[in-house]
């Protein structure tokens, strides 16, 4: 037997399967069909088949049919039928956020370290130099750029 399987939470169509007849009374049937068929006196090598009546559904599956599919429609389990439910555009992507003043500043001027260099160069060029430069001379021995290759 054919079921629709669907989400619990939205009852969406996920997909579909094969129930599984009922085991115990597929085995209670049989043993039934046999009882009766060799006290009317048939083989005893015979196989017996029998036709499940009652089949395993899980909990989030129906045997009952979705509908047909129709164009900017899904489908939903609620109430024990199947009902379409209009697909919603996905919003527009919003407007990216504008940069920070900070984030620009990073942007033009790179790391600290670059705007270290930097002002030094300027202020080396100026002629101004003193106590500052100083500073950032002995951080620069201190603590050396790495080579770039």
């Amino acid at each position: 037997m054919k079921i629709y399987f669907y989400d619990l939470a939205t009852g969406v169509l996920k997909g579909e399967g094969e129930a599984l007849p009922d085991p115990l009374e597929h085995e209670l049937l049989i043993a039934d069909r046999w009882k009766t068929h060799l006290e009317a006196g048939g083989d005893a090598e015979a196989e017996i088949q029998v036709e499940p009546q009652h089949w395993l559904v899980p909990a989030n599956a129906t045997a009952i049919a979705p509908l047909k599919p129709k164009a900017g429609f899904t489908q939903a389990f609620a109430d024990g039928k199947w009902i379409r439910v209009k697909i919603e555009p996905l919003p527009a992507d919003p407007e990216p956020a504008q940069p920070t003043w900070d984030i620009l500043r990073r942007r033009a001027y790179g790391s600290y370290g670059d705007q270290l260099d930097m002002i030094y160069r300027q202020l080396k060029a100026a002629g101004l130099e003193g106590e500052y430069t100083q500073h950032i001379e002995a951080v620069k021995a201190a603590i050396p750029k790495p080579d770039a290759g």
